[in-house]
């Protein structure tokens, strides 16, 4: 992400619209010719991620208008690796019989889980 959409537009930089022009939303650049701009609407005004496809031409003195914005696909550290890294501890507790009893679990339960965690991890990245 550039520090401010008036260094000039590049591929991937991130821009929000509040002003009206453009629906309020984050917009990714994905194209940049010698007159204009072309921008992926990626993140409502709240920044929630949206898939619709709506794509926007402004031209580069428009551009400049735009401050800079934050990638909506960032995932902070527990996001990207919390569930995983829960997945991981419970399997190790799981092969443990005596922790398991203290638990008052059995090791299949907890490896149950152990692989739903990877899964609902896996059905959160492909989304």
């Amino acid at each position: 992400m550039t520090e401010n959409a008036s260094d000039g537009p590049s591929p991937y930089d991130h821009v929000r619209s509040e002003d009206g022009s453009l629906p309020d939303g984050i917009y990714r650049v994905v194209g940049v010719g010698a007159d204009d701009v072309t921008l992926l609407f990626v993140a409502d005004a709240a920044g929630s991620r949206v898939h619709d496809g709506r794509v926007f031409t402004v031209s580069h003195e428009q551009y400049t208008d735009l401050p800079a914005a934050p990638n909506p696909d960032d995932d902070g550290l527990f996001r990207r690796w919390g569930l995983v890294a829960l997945a991981g501890v419970l399997f190790a507790v799981s092969l443990s019989s005596t922790a398991t009893e203290t638990l008052g679990v059995s090791q299949s339960f907890i490896r149950t889980v152990v692989i739903l965690l990877i899964a609902l991890d896996v059905v959160d990245k492909l989304r």
